[in-house]
């Protein structure tokens, strides 16, 4: 860590990671600045990896999706079933317009 001390008017470096220097006065810790590079830098995209990760999604990972969807469907059908046949349907419409 890069510090600055002053001593009676002259400017002291001091590389110490306690905010006291040798000979006891108090120093202050210069902020650090980050900058980038004004130029614009180039993309380069990486062919092999995207086709391994896709290689890798369809393998594990369409599979795991695969089974949750159908495990999802198979839940909602439970649920519906009933309410989806025609008898059930054709109930409540004459209830409901009392035709």
């Amino acid at each position: 860590m890069l510090v600055e001390g002053k001593s009676s008017g002259v400017t002291k470096k001091c590389t110490s990671k306690s905010n006291m220097c040798n000979e006891g006065e108090h120093i202050s810790i210069i902020p650090k600045t980050v900058s980038f590079n004004e130029t614009k830098n180039k993309v380069h995209i990486i062919y092999a990896w995207q086709y391994a990760y896709r290689e890798a999604r369809r393998s594990n990972g369409e599979m795991a999706d695969r089974c949750r969807f159908q495990r999802r469907v198979q839940l909602v059908e439970e649920v519906l079933k009933k309410y989806l046949t025609v008898d059930y349907r054709q109930t409540v419409f004459t209830e409901r317009f009392k035709v």
